[in-house]
């Protein structure tokens, strides 16, 4: 449950509503708005930053700010100033982290608590974020982000599967939605169409042949474990765009753990990518984020794809 449940963000969604959140809390409140616990929390953020090479802080909410390194693509976690204990109510606010790879064994893995660290005092609570805080590796990256591509894949998988079931309907044929499997007619009805038969009623026959067509539209998509390539476009300390590639056991998976998962890692400049990446990366690039293109892959956002792997790629006519 632990990675499962940890808050995962990707750079350009955090920093969406920074702007809104200090113009409503510091600069430009409204109706009492004004908040001193946002300005203690942007202050803490300041000096986290100070201290994290090339970091960046964007408000979160108006107690909390994310940490980031500009051309990561997700987000390092966050730091907060306020209440987040669940046992008891605190003497005063706490200095808090919420990072993605700790572990506070003082609560449950599945608890947001379960990822952060508090301090009553803000030195202490710097010091420790700088030891925590890290960007995320291509793997880390790719199993957070796959949640998206495989509601996609899955929903195809599905569409394959209901296809087949209402393609059966017609000749009074009754295909399990729970684990559809070939039909005990199936080889015999692509025989009978295969010799030519005439049939005394022609819509029998287009029925037929729109059934076995279905099943086997469905046989090839009904793969449970599909190989996914992971790619984003990352900045490096030095300013040079990298690539970074990983190749994940299962693309069917809503959360696959890093540990588990991913199969190779790989970074590399972009005269070096393989061509075959390039052109489904290219591809993806022209549709909208968060699209899924069938036999493509998913375009999380400009940096980041979830691409289909040539060789074993099921939804690929």
């Amino acid at each position: 449950m632990g990675w499962s449940s940890t808050e995962h963000e990707v750079v350009h969604k955090a920093t969406k509503e920074h702007k809104i959140i200090i113009d409503t809390y510091i600069t430009n409140p409204t109706h009492n708005t004004r908040s001193q616990n946002t300005i203690t929390a942007l202050e803490y953020a300041k000096l986290v930053c100070k201290e994290l090479r090339g970091a960046s802080y964007a408000m979160r909410d108006h107690k909390s700010a994310y940490i980031y390194r500009e051309g990561d693509t997700h987000v390092m976690g966050w730091v907060g100033y306020g209440d987040w204990m669940t046992t008891k109510t605190p003497d005063k606010y706490q200095f808090v982290i919420y990072a993605p790879f700790h572990a506070n064994g003082k609560y449950r893995d599945d608890k947001k608590q379960f990822r952060m660290a508090m301090f009553n005092d803000r030195d202490k609570a710097i010091k420790k974020a700088k030891a925590l805080f890290r960007s995320y590796t291509v793997g880390e990256s790719a199993c957070a982000l796959n949640h998206q591509s495989a509601s996609s894949i899955t929903d195809v998988q599905g569409d394959a599967s209901r296809a087949y079931r209402d393609a059966g309907k017609p000749l009074d044929i009754h295909v399990s939605s729970f684990g559809p499997n070939k039909h005990a007619l199936i080889d015999e009805f692509k025989a009978l169409l295969a010799s030519g038969h005439l049939f005394l009623r022609a819509e029998v026959g287009i029925n037929m042949k729109a059934f076995c067509d279905a099943y086997d539209f469905f046989e090839k998509r009904k793969a449970s474990e599909i190989p996914v390539m992971y790619v984003d476009m990352v900045t490096d300390r030095f300013g040079d765009k990298i690539y970074r590639l990983a190749r994940l056991k299962n693309g069917r998976h809503y959360s696959p753990n890093p540990n588990v998962e991913v199969m190779s890692e790989e970074h590399c400049q972009q005269s070096d990518v393989p061509q075959w990446v390039v052109d489904r990366v290219s591809t993806l690039q022209i549709v909208d984020n968060e699209t899924y293109v069938e036999g493509v892959g998913y375009k999380h956002c400009d940096n980041a794809y979830t691409i289909h792997v040539d060789e074993v790629n099921p939804f690929v006519d």
